[in-house]
């Protein structure tokens, strides 16, 4: 990335006017006018400055604060990442580790593929094609039966996708065991997938 984008990414994040980043640094408003506008680069240490800031971005510490919210959650939460060409378990909830049915406290840091049955196997792998872990889908929502220590639970899936610095992305899944109509008593339960673009693959 050229500091040119880097200084403007940083004001935006930061929500910075030219004058008050100069402030910061120590410079002219001058100075930061050139750097974004590529006209000269800033010295190695307000380099060195600025990519630490944009490493603490609001971003970063919004995807801190998120693991923090789904951590402390009562209800069935679960971190997913992807790693290695799987999709991990990176983090589970409190409601989820209490919850016990689908996951559990050793799933994490393990791999998603394999562990509810081929069901979930099959609906992942498509999810994939589509690029929940690549930002082209905003979020996503899965219908299936997973299987879990001998019994086949209705689970639905809400998937909801946040983009860190670097291309990391972080998966919040929200899991709803299903029961009642949903869980086959009245309406049929249908396992499928569906999931919404994101505005960048719709422009």
């Amino acid at each position: 990335m050229c500091w040119a984008r880097k200084i403007k990414e940083l004001r935006f994040l930061e929500d910075l006017k030219q004058d008050a980043l100069a402030k910061q640094l120590g410079v002219s408003q001058a100075s930061v006018s050139q750097w974004e506008r590529g006209v000269t680069e800033p010295p190695e240490t307000i380099r060195a400055y600025i990519d630490a800031r944009l490493r603490d971005s609001p971003l970063e510490r919004f995807l801190e604060s998120l693991r923090t919210s789904v951590r402390n959650s009562p209800n069935l939460f679960v971190l997913l990442r992807y790693q290695d060409s799987g999709v991990v378990i990176d983090l589970i909830s409190e409601g989820t580790r209490n919850n016990g049915q689908l996951v559990k406290v050793d799933d994490v840091g393990e791999s998603v593929r394999g562990r509810f049955g081929s069901e979930v196997d099959q609906y992942a792998s498509e999810l994939l094609k589509a690029g929940l872990f690549e930002g082209r889908l905003a979020s996503a929502k899965m219908q299936v039966i997973a299987e879990r220590d001998g019994k086949a639970l209705p689970v639905v899936i809400g998937f909801t996708p946040f983009h860190g610095p670097d291309g990391v992305c972080i998966l919040q899944a929200e899991i709803i065991i299903a029961e009642g109509e949903a869980a086959g008593q009245g309406e049929p339960f249908e396992p499928g997938v569906s999931f919404v673009p994101s505005r960048l693959e719709e422009s």
